[in-house]
């Protein structure tokens, strides 16, 4: 477990870096800029702190969650146990990457609008329908078929993990929804009631 956090550290690192040096590139971006001065934006806007530590509450109740998960199999069953729950988790976790960056790309922006909250909790809704159509498409062949889906993904010797995939689905679904939910109260700036709930959704569903 050390192994793969150390590793996703490295990577994303890497990853940062090169993107970095791309935007730099094609932006003809400088690296410093020492007319660029952070701590007046600080002062004019010292929400900024708040802000940031609450969405670091949710990333790290986020990882924290997944970490406990692991390392309880890992220690209270073995090391084929663990592998077995990744490969189901995994599968969840697909759904997620492919619809996480139209929370991002959609609907986050829409709730940082200068609009009224009744507008942003119905295009929210709106959303949410939308969603729902998206989400029993994708994760239907998952669900009937996920002795193939894990046999594609890793092998076959990880099938014994099929009759409980329909359990990280449902609950990565559920996670879908509840960012939703997260957005719109980002949106309305209840920065507070954003972290408390993502932290208590998380230890639930570690």
């Amino acid at each position: 477990i050390a192994g793969m956090y150390v590793g996703l550290v490295a990577v994303t690192t890497a990853l940062s870096i090169l993107g970095l040096s791309y935007l730099r590139a094609s932006l003809s971006l400088p690296l410093f800029d020492r007319s660029i001065q952070v701590t007046p934006v600080f002062g004019r806007n010292p929400d900024v702190f708040f802000v940031s530590a609450m969405f670091a509450a949710g990333a790290i109740a986020a990882s924290a969650s997944i970490l406990v998960m692991r390392q309880a199999v890992l220690v209270s069953m073995g090391e084929a146990a663990a592998g077995l729950l990744q490969s189901a988790f995994a599968l969840g976790l697909a759904l997620s990457l492919v619809l996480n960056p139209t929370n991002g790309l959609y609907l986050t922006p829409i709730m940082n609008r200068s609009i009224e909250p009744a507008s942003k909790l119905a295009i929210a809704l709106d959303y949410q329908k939308r969603l729902a159509a998206i989400l029993v498409l994708v994760s239907l062949p998952i669900v009937l078929f996920p002795q193939t889906a894990i046999y594609v993904l890793f092998s076959g010797r990880f099938t014994d993990a099929a009759q409980w995939v329909f359990l990280f689905v449902s609950a990565q679904i559920a996670i879908q929804f509840a960012g939703i939910y997260q957005a719109i109260l980002i949106g309305l700036g209840q920065m507070r009631a954003y972290a408390i709930v993502t932290a208590l959704g998380h230890a639930m569903a570690g």
